[in-house]
C-alpha cells in the first residue's frame, strides 16, 4: 500500500506547492515586519498567524485533502459551493463583519478574523469543475456550457463586489476560465466569454 501511495505521489506538484509556501511565508514575514516597525503588531501574533495558522494547519488540511480522492468531492460540490457562498455573505452581518479601509471582508470568530471569500474560491472550482465534467458530452452547447458559465460568475461576483473585493473575483474569473480551456471549450465560445467580461 505504502509503494502504491509512493507512485501515486506526484513530485512535481508537492514542489510546487512547497515553493509557493516558503516564498508566499518570506512575502508576508516581510509585510509582518513593516507592521511591527510602524508598531501596528507584535511579534508573537505575527509569528503565530504565521507559523501556527498558516504553515501548521495548512500542512494538516494538506495531509487531510490528499487522502482524500478528488472525485468524492463531486457529489458533495453543490453543498460545498452553498456552504462557502453563504459564509462570505456573512461579512456583511452588523457585529460580525470587519470592515477596513472602506472593504468588508473579513469575519471575526472567537477573536480570529479571516476572509470567507477564499473559501468561496475553492468551493467555486469544486462546483465548476464537477459540473464540467457532468456535462463533458455537451460542453459544445452554448446552453450548456457559456450560459451556466456567466451565470455561476455572476453568482460568486455579487457579494465580492458588494464587499468589495475585485481582485479575488478576477481570480474566480481566471480560474473559471483556465478549467473552461482545460475542459475543451470552442475558441467561439471564449470570445463570447471575453466579450461578457469586457
Amino acid at each position: 500500500m505504502a509503494d502504491m501511495r509512493k507512485r501515486m505521489l506526484d513530485r512535481t506538484f508537492l514542489f510546487t506547492v512547497i515553493t509557493l509556501v516558503v516564498v508566499g511565508f518570506f512575502i508576508f514575514a516581510s509585510a509582518s515586519l513593516g507592521l511591527l516597525a510602524r508598531g501596528g503588531a507584535s511579534f508573537s501574533s505575527v509569528a503565530f498567524s504565521q507559523l501556527f495558522l498558516g504553515m501548521f494547519l495548512g500542512s494538516i488540511a494538506l495531509f487531510v485533502m490528499s487522502n482524500i480522492h478528488y472525485k468524492h468531492l463531486k457529489k458533495y460540490s453543490i453543498y460545498i459551493f452553498i456552504a462557502s457562498f453563504a459564509a462570505t455573505l456573512l461579512v456583511f452581518v452588523p457585529g460580525l463583519g470587519i470592515s477596513h479601509n472602506g472593504a468588508t471582508r473579513w469575519i471575526e470568530v472567537f477573536g480570529l478574523s479571516f476572509q470567507p471569500a477564499e473559501f468561496l474560491k475553492l468551493g467555486f472550482v469544486i462546483y465548476f469543475a464537477a459540473w464540467l465534467s457532468g456535462i463533458r458530452d455537451k460542453l459544445h452547447t452554448f446552453a450548456y456550457s457559456v450560459v451556466p458559465f456567466i451565470v455561476l460568475v455572476g453568482i460568486v461576483g455579487l457579494p465580492l463586489l458588494l464587499q468589495p473585493d475585485t481582485g479575488t473575483y478576477l481570480v474566480v474569473i481566471a480560474a473559471g476560465i483556465a478549467m473552461f480551456i482545460a475542459a475543451g471549450a470552442r475558441i467561439r465560445d471564449l470570445f463570447v466569454l471575453l466579450l461578457a467580461g469586457l
